[in-house]
């Protein structure tokens, strides 16, 4: 299978493409916008640079021979729009696979299930809700298959620029971590190498509807003070941190990921705990 990773340099796309590569019959294409030195190249992965100044025919390009196309990016509807204006005039139907995010899904402390009402509130969130419209619309209009992965807060490595992120380098740099609002914000959490196993299976399962949504998640929630408790178990350190005031957010988002967990072949996930501890001693081996 010939798989195009949009994305594929970055943080969740890297891991992705690791992950596909354990497929001796995958051919595993990442696209890329900037320059590239060879330390950042994955062996066995194929590089193909879209050029943002010419999309259009740059992506068309790209396409040959493809016949999965993963939106492993940053919200940006503009080049989404161009992206399926091109594979719908591609000859050969090609199967989607869009990665969105649980916090399309309105507060609440139980797991939302995929047919929940999306309530977005930041710009990031409206993004995701919209692209997410834009692939459905084109999966019906189109014939083709497309797969939306809303994943959970994925976490795992320095690329990342989530909370956990800022939690583990304010620790390893022994800098004060601001808390906004009372700490008690809950969110989903999986880890990359996790998320990458999911998203493999997604990639490669059959689709009997034109499209079908997947929640790519863990279930469970944990509050910011709960992750400085176990980073700080997991480092045998103390993180120093003050609150601040709260910013607009939702407070509590949780996925369910039952769906998937019925049809992957392979769901297991290590432990918060456990998965910290792994990714506290990357952030050590980089910043120390």
């Amino acid at each position: 299978m010939e798989i195009l990773l949009l994305g594929g340099t970055g943080f969740i796309g890297e891991y992705l493409a690791k992950d596909l590569l354990q497929n001796d019959a995958d051919h595993i294409v990442a696209a890329h916008i900037s320059d590239m030195g060879d330390e950042e190249r994955i062996a066995g992965v194929e590089y193909r640079r879209i050029d943002m100044e010419h999309i259009e025919d740059s992506f068309r390009s790209a396409l040959r021979d493809i016949d999965v196309v993963v939106f492993a990016i940053q919200p940006d509807p503009a080049f989404i729009k161009k992206a399926l204006a091109v594979l719908g005039g591609y000859p050969q139907k090609k199967k989607l696979v869009y990665l969105s995010t649980v916090l399309v899904y309105p507060e609440g402390s139980h797991g939302h299930r995929e047919d929940a009402a999306r309530s977005p509130l930041s710009a990031y969130e409206a993004g995701k809700a919209l692209e997410e419209d834009m692939c459905m619309y084109f999966a019906n209009e189109s014939g083709s298959a497309v797969c939306i992965a809303r994943l959970g807060n994925v976490y795992g490595d320095v690329k990342n620029r989530g909370i956990v992120d800022h939690l583990l380098r304010a620790l390893v740099q022994k800098k004060t971590f601001h808390v906004n609002g009372d700490g008690t914000q809950t969110r989903d959490y999986i880890h990359v190498e996790d998320a990458a196993r999911a998203l493999n299976h997604l990639i490669h399962a059959d689709q009997k509807n034109a499209v079908e949504i997947y929640n790519v998640c863990s279930g469970i929630g944990f509050s910011i003070l709960d992750l400085i408790g176990m980073i700080e178990m997991a480092a045998r350190k103390k993180l120093e941190y003050i609150f601040a005031p709260p910013i607009e957010e939702k407070h509590t988002v949780i996925g369910d990921p039952a769906k998937l967990r019925q049809t992957a072949t392979s769901s297991e996930e290590g432990d918060m705990l456990s998965s910290l501890k792994k990714t506290y001693h990357a952030y050590l081996a980089h910043y120390e």
